[in-house]
C-alpha cells in the first residue's frame, strides 16, 4: 500500500478544521485526525506538535544577533 505524505496543505487543512476556540483541544484533535487516516501514522515516525500563542513580547536585539552563533556552537558541540 502506497503511503501519502500529509504535507503542508494537509496539515493546514487539519488545523483549519479544529476547534480553535478551545486551544486545549487543538493538538489532541490533530493527533486523532492523523491517526484516523492510518492507525500507524503516529507509530511509524517521529511526531512533534507545538502550539504557540503570541504574547506580543519582543526578543532583545542582542539575542537575535547571537542566535546563529549559539545554533552553530550547539551543532559542533562547543561550550557556551
Amino acid at each position: 500500500m502506497a503511503r501519502e505524505v500529509l504535507g503542508r496543505e494537509g496539515l493546514l487543512r487539519l488545523v483549519a478544521e479544529t476547534d480553535s476556540l478551545n486551544p486545549s483541544r487543538i493538538i489532541p484533535d490533530i493527533l486523532r485526525r492523523v491517526t484516523s487516516m492510518s492507525a500507524q501514522n503516529l507509530s511509524d515516525d517521529d511526531v512533534t506538535i507545538v502550539l504557540v500563542r503570541p504574547n506580543g513580547a519582543s526578543v532583545p536585539l542582542q539575542d537575535n544577533l547571537l542566535a546563529p552563533f549559539r545554533y552553530l556552537s550547539d551543532l559542533v558541540g562547543l561550550p557556551e
